[in-house]
């Protein structure tokens, strides 16, 4: 662990990816590109450590939010690297609040086994509520 005497910091990772655009939707989101996946994931890491590397290492994050898009249709692979990516920049609390936003159509039961090797992550489904009035 880091020792560090800075405050609690938080992090909002953006995966722009999705299945479809929702009408909604007023997000940095596209379907039909999640074959640019990895060269988005290679190009992010390449942006954390430039951003990254001008401030001193350590610094707890009690919270991480990957948010999108839709994040949960993302290959496991691209959030254990960045996951990697954080944990050489930041102490990550023990218990620190790691949320992945998603859809029930984006996660399997194999993609919440596997993702229980990250820290304690929460899979937020976004669940639209429509009601018709009359």
């Amino acid at each position: 662990m880091i020792a560090s005497n800075k405050e609690p910091e938080s992090v909002y990772i953006h995966i722009p990816f999705c299945s479809h655009k929702c009408d909604f939707c007023d997000f940095a989101a596209f379907s039909g590109l999640d074959n640019k996946e990895d060269e988005y994931t290679d190009a992010l890491l390449k942006e954390m450590d430039e951003r990254l590397a001008a401030r001193p290492k350590g610094g707890r994050l009690n919270t991480v939010f990957y948010g999108g898009g839709t994040p949960g249709l993302a290959q496991l692979s691209t959030i254990t690297k960045i996951q990697a990516a954080l944990k050489k920049q930041f102490d990550i609390a023990h218990d620190a609040e790691v949320s992945l936003e998603t859809t029930p159509h984006a996660i399997s039961v194999d993609k919440a086994k596997n993702g229980s090797k990250w820290e304690s992550i929460v899979f937020l489904l976004a669940l639209n509520l429509f009601t018709t009035m009359n």
